[in-house]
C-alpha cells in the first residue's frame, strides 16, 4: 500500500504501542516527492503484535517473513519479466528456421540465426535457475539476429 509520509523513520520501521497492542509499520521503496506535495511516499506494510517477553524475536520473525516474501516476489518478477522478452526474441524469430527449410535462406544467415536462438534458450534456462536478483541482471543476451552480407 502507498503512504505519504512527511518524513522517514529511522530503519524504515515504525513502532507505535496502541492500547497494548503494537502496531509495526515497514517502509520501502520511499521516494522524495517534489513541489507542493513535499514530503515522501513509500510502499508500506503493517502488522500487529501484543507484547510479550519475546517481542523483539517476533517481531523480526515477522519482518524476515514479509522481507523475504517481498524479495521471492521482486526476484520471480525479474526472472519472468527476461524469460517473456526472451520467448517473445524466439517466437519472432521462428520464420528463420522456415526459411530455411525452404531454402531461401543462406547457410552463413542459418547459422548466425541458430547460434542466436540458442544463446536466447540458454539464457532462459540460467534465468530460471537463478536465486538473487544479481544472477538475474547478470545474465546478457543478443537483443536480436545479426544480419549476415551476402
Amino acid at each position: 500500500m502507498k503512504t505519504k509520509i512527511n518524513e522517514v523513520p529511522k530503519d524504515n520501521l515504525l513502532m507505535v504501542e496502541n492500547g497494548g497492542i503494537v502496531v509495526i509499520t515497514l517502509f520501502k521503496n520511499v521516494v522524495k516527492l517534489e513541489g507542493e506535495d513535499s514530503g515522501y511516499e513509500a510502499d508500506t506494510v503493517s502488522f500487529s503484535l501484543r507484547p510479550e517477553t519475546n517481542l523483539r524475536e517476533r517481531v523480526l520473525a515477522k519482518f524476515d517473513w514479509y522481507w523475504d516474501r517481498t524479495i521471492a516476489a521482486v526476484l520471480n518478477e525479474a526472472k519472468a519479466r527476461k524469460i517473456i522478452e526472451l520467448k517473445e526474441l524466439l517466437a519472432s524469430s521462428d520464420f528463420y528456421a522456415l526459411k530455411h527449410t525452404e531454402g531461401a535462406l543462406s547457410e552463413a544467415m542459418w547459422n548466425e540465426a541458430k547460434t542466436t536462438r540458442a544463446a536466447w534458450r540458454k539464457a532462459i534456462n540460467d534465468i530460471e535457475v537463478c536465486t538473487t536478483l544479481s544472477e538475474v541482471e547478470t545474465i546478457t543476451y543478443p537483443d536480436k539476429i545479426k544480419k549476415i552480407q551476402e
